[in-house]
């Protein structure tokens, strides 16, 4: 190694002190050619400009000029040529021509005159048995000195074992066969640890090699230095297996909805300004895309958006409403149950309690005031109960022309409701269960103070009803009360 005070950025050409290099140990100076501000903005070296530079070899340590004359070009070397001069690279790879025998696969006499490279120090040696040891019929890949060393870390490594074994086994008392299975070794730290610490295989479930730290150290490592491959690699295995991707995402809403929409909702409360922002800056760039998918949808929907059009949406009033507020006073009025935002109201026919809208609020409150026409009474609106068809003064005028006494009069919603219960809910003659009808047995009209009696009351269905009219003695025409 040569220690140097200043030193040539190669990228830059411009002379820096040799601790604004990073350090490298296979270089001459055991400093790399570019500086740290170039390597961090990726400025490559043109090797045309490095002409009238001069490099040193790493075997030798003479000085050449950077040409093709002196080095071979090297792709993967950043300035675009190798590290040892022609004459060193010729002579560490010396062709000889041996007659290797076919039993004796391997035999040092025949590789006396060859050279071979150390994988550890990577300094080239003469094939001897003075550099190299012989293991199995083959040369080792180490020479002599790092295989000693190697040895001796290895008898350490296997003494530190030992150590940890006896104190675990005075302190938990387990055996040697349990601390084989529970204790094992990093092969990048060679620090002995706990099977926790270590990250197992996903085919064996067996722990790796390397601790969880030191994992975590090469994955970056890695990735900084191929971050352009993966990336590119990751794209290609989406677009290949697009489908299975899909089919896991649902099923794995499907087993998590309720919790991914709970907090989509908390995010969106949140960051509600920048999700709309980022909505319409993908709305600008995707337009086509969007009237694209607003076409399939409505082909594969044209139906059921059709029918949507046709009915009307009704916003349901608020209990916090002001017009609301007013019709307390007036009529039996509540808070939702379920959904405490909302306001209730009683029907007036068949007093249950229901969600009005606001357009039936105002109209209400309207004709309490006497701005509005008629009483404009809430009624419920259900398939089952037809409560403004059998109201008898629904849609009707207060003194029409012709006015006539009433024949018959309704019962009160709460004397109804108990008549409807007594019945079990049943026309009392064909035992339907719609459009039910409470009717008196005797006329309103002539006997009004017994128009409150439930044992002269029975529900009828609409039918029914209309049927019990028409029979002699409980017509229209016999009950009109005579003045």
């Amino acid at each position: 190694m040569i220690d140097l005070k200043e030193k040539i950025c190669f990228a830059c050409l411009r002379l820096k002190n040799i601790d604004e290099f990073s350090k490298h140990n296979c270089s001459c100076d055991g400093h790399r050619k570019r500086c740290i501000e170039c390597s961090r903005n990726n400025v490559k070296i043109d090797p045309e400009k490095i002409k009238h530079l001069k490099k040193m070899c790493t075997e030798c340590e003479t000085l050449f000029y950077i040409n093709n004359d002196n080095f071979a070009y090297n792709k993967k070397a950043q300035d675009g040529y190798d590290g040892i001069c022609k004459e060193c690279h010729n002579k560490t790879y010396i062709k000889v021509e041996v007659k290797i025998p076919e039993k004796n696969f391997v035999e040092l006499s025949d590789f006396e005159s060859g050279v071979r490279v150390c994988k550890r120090c990577k300094k080239s040696f003469y094939t001897n048995s003075k550099y190299f040891y012989k293991r199995s019929g083959k040369l080792s890949p180490n020479c002599v000195k790092c295989t000693k060393e190697v040895r001796l870390e290895n008898k350490i490594k296997k003494q530190k074992l030992i150590e940890f074994k006896k104190i675990s086994i005075e302190k938990w008392n387990t055996d040697i066969d349990k601390l084989n299975i529970i204790i094992k070794e990093c092969s990048k730290c060679s620090r002995v640890l706990m099977t926790n610490d270590f990250n197992n295989n996903t085919k064996t479930n067996k722990p790796l090699n390397m601790c969880k730290k030191c994992t975590a150290e090469y994955k970056k490592s890695h990735y900084k230095e191929n971050k352009d491959e993966i990336s590119q690699w990751k794209k290609d295995w989406c677009s290949r297996n697009q489908d299975k991707i899909i089919e896991k995402r649902q099923a794995y809403y499907v087993e998590n909805k309720e919790e991914i929409d709970y907090k989509n909702k908390q995010y969106y409360i949140n960051n509600k300004d920048a999700v709309l922002e980022q909505i319409k800056i993908y709305s600008k760039e995707n337009k086509e895309l969007i009237s694209k998918a607003h076409a399939k949808y409505y082909k594969n929907n044209a139906s059921d958006i059709k029918n949507k059009g046709k009915i009307k949406r009704k916003s349901l009033v608020r209990y916090d409403s002001i017009t609301f507020q007013k019709l307390i006073k007036y009529d039996e009025c509540r808070q939702d149950i379920d959904n405490k935002k909302l306001g209730q109201v009683k029907c007036s026919y068949c007093n249950k309690w229901i969600n009005p809208t606001c357009s039936e609020v105002s109209a209400r409150m309207a004709a309490i005031n006497g701005t509005g026409k008629g009483e404009s009474r809430i009624y419920c609106d259900s398939d089952v109960s037809d409560c403004k068809e059998a109201c008898g003064t629904y849609g009707k005028n207060l003194h029409p022309r012709g006015l006539k006494i009433d024949t018959s009069r309704e019962a009160p919603p709460w004397l109804r409701i108990k008549c409807f219960e007594l019945d079990n809910h049943e026309c009392q003659r064909c035992g339907n269960d719609k459009n039910l009808r409470c009717h008196h047995i005797l006329g309103y009209t002539q006997n009004p103070q017994l128009g409150c009696d439930i044992c002269l009351l029975i529900t009828f269905c609409k039918s029914c009803h209309n049927w019990v009219h028409h029979q002699k003695g409980c017509t229209y025409h016999d009950l009109k009360c005579k003045i």
